[in-house]
């Protein structure tokens, strides 16, 4: 098979202590080098970021706005591969042959347009990230999307519309969407373009994909590395960051893609209080993954749920008054 260019899109801050791992993944790949473009958008970083990436013949162009999705774009806009590979400096592909089997799909069908694959659970994995990269989320997300966070269990609640060899096409609605993020792995045509209101996120341009009817493609056999949480402190640091991005910048985190939410998952947004804030859910939860596969980092479902439940109150009360504060100050 003629093999297509691929350009992987990087937008990176100070990422030194890993980033020679990240692209040495890449550079080990069985897929010739000649015919794999690496671009970073670099935003500003102060360490060695950008020495490393130039030893291994990586494109640089510069980020200012320092934000993912914004460099991400301009990624996009700077390859020059025929399919593009969305990829932050904590993923690791888990096999050389990962390039030939994701593009597949698109040599063999012109009318596919992206595909991904599912994290899965390095053994080197630290006890907490190993729990996230098996929920494939933090319990939150979980909790309302259910087994479309996963495309392991897409079988479960989506219609199979072609069934290939190496792959599977799923039939969406935007309404009723998988969680599928750009940043995990997710290749796409170069030629695709997200609108202008989908630039600060990386689900809402898989959703677009959806609404304009692209067939996507999930290749089971590939599989992603998430190195995503050092451990349950750095997990409290990073979504409690999350959490304000989310309540306090309208285009980026969870709030700005609740148009697409389903009724159900409407209503479940709200009941994650009952079942984050509580003990029983969460350990009924952790007791019954247990029984069903033995691994013993389900025991932090429960920290990670109770432990988010009351971040998110904490930070929503601390935005109802600082915007209390500010309409009285004005009158």
């Amino acid at each position: 098979m003629m093999l297509p260019k691929v350009s992987f899109l990087s937008p990176l801050l100070n990422e030194a202590h890993r980033i020679e791992a990240y692209l040495g993944n890449i550079r080990e790949q069985d897929y010739p080098q000649h015919l794999i473009e690496i671009v970073i958008a670099d935003g500003g970083s102060t360490d060695k970021t950008v020495d490393i990436a130039m030893q291994y013949n990586c494109r640089i162009i510069e980020n200012p706005d320092r934000f993912a999705e914004p460099g991400l774009v301009r990624c996009e806009e700077a390859a020059t591969g025929e399919l593009m590979v969305v990829m932050a400096a904590d993923n690791r592909m888990p096999r050389k042959d990962w390039l030939k089997l994701m593009t597949r799909p698109f040599i063999e069908d012109r009318n596919i347009w992206g595909a991904y694959t599912h994290i899965e659970a390095s053994p080197a994995d630290n006890s907490f990230n190993r729990y996230y990269s098996l929920l494939h989320v933090e319990p939150f997300t979980w909790f309302i999307y259910g087994d479309a966070v996963n495309p392991k269990h897409f079988g479960n609640i989506y219609k199979v519309m072609e069934a290939r060899d190496g792959y599977t096409i799923y039939s969406f609605n935007a309404q009723n969407h998988p969680l599928i993020a750009f940043a995990q792995g997710f290749m796409l045509r170069r030629e695709f373009r997200r609108n202008f209101e989908n630039r600060g996120d990386d689900i809402l341009p898989f959703i677009q994909m959806i609404e304009e009817g692209r067939k996507i493609a999930y290749v089971p056999d590939a599989g992603i590395l998430h190195l995503h949480l050092n451990g349950y402190r750095h997990y409290i640091k990073k979504y409690r960051g999350r959490i304000i991005n989310s309540l306090y910048k309208s285009d980026i985190g969870f709030i700005n893609r609740t148009q697409y939410l389903s009724l159900w998952r409407r209503i479940k947004k709200y009941l994650w209080l009952v079942y984050g804030c509580t003990l029983i859910g969460p350990l009924f939860d952790s007791i019954r993954w247990y029984f069903k596969d033995k691994e013993k980092c389900w025991f932090w479902h429960v920290p990670a749920s109770v432990t988010l439940s009351y971040l998110i109150v904490y930070e929503v009360i601390c935005k109802s008054l600082a915007d209390l504060l500010k309409a009285f100050s004005h009158k």
